[in-house]
């Protein structure tokens, strides 16, 4: 197999929500830390050298106006809402790509016949400590993939 480069898709509006603690109740902080949540996910994989797209409901573009200037970078795309979760699934299946989220996609496994064990091996889980943080485990099988010894 030829070597690929690695590429993920990244659940915008799940990284960034992830970045909100369960204590901040006021709404600007809420905000703010959604947005520094994204980017601390942009800022990883531009230093990582991995290329990345990210996806977006609509309605979250509109509100979070402060992640124009990733779209017009080209690398933060809008989807009809609510349908944000089927465009980066269906991207990452037909790129080889893998999935930036904290969103198991039980329910595309349910009721759109996607296979559970390949969404959970594409998808990176992550944290904030308080730096993005995937999985590492995760980024073990995307090097794999992307050497080619992996499916």
């Amino acid at each position: 197999r030829k070597p690929q480069r690695m590429e993920v898709v990244i659940d915008g509006m799940n990284v960034a929500l992830q970045n909100i603690p369960k204590y901040v109740s006021d709404e600007a902080k809420k905000h703010e830390l959604a947005v520094e949540g994204l980017m601390r996910c942009v800022e990883y994989f531009s230093v990582a050298s991995i290329r990345f797209k990210i996806f977006v409901p609509r309605g979250f573009m509109e509100e979070y106006k402060e992640l124009q200037d990733l779209e017009e970078a080209g690398v933060c795309f809008t989807t009809p809402g609510g349908l944000d979760d089927n465009f980066l699934i269906s991207y990452a299946d037909n790129h080889g790509s893998f999935v930036v989220s904290n969103d198991r996609f039980f329910d595309h496994a349910r009721e759109r016949g996607y296979d559970q064990r390949w969404l959970d091996y594409h998808r990176v889980p992550f944290m904030f400590d308080p730096a993005f943080a995937p999985d590492p485990d995760a980024l073990v099988r995307m090097r794999a993939v992307a050497a080619g010894a992996a499916p």
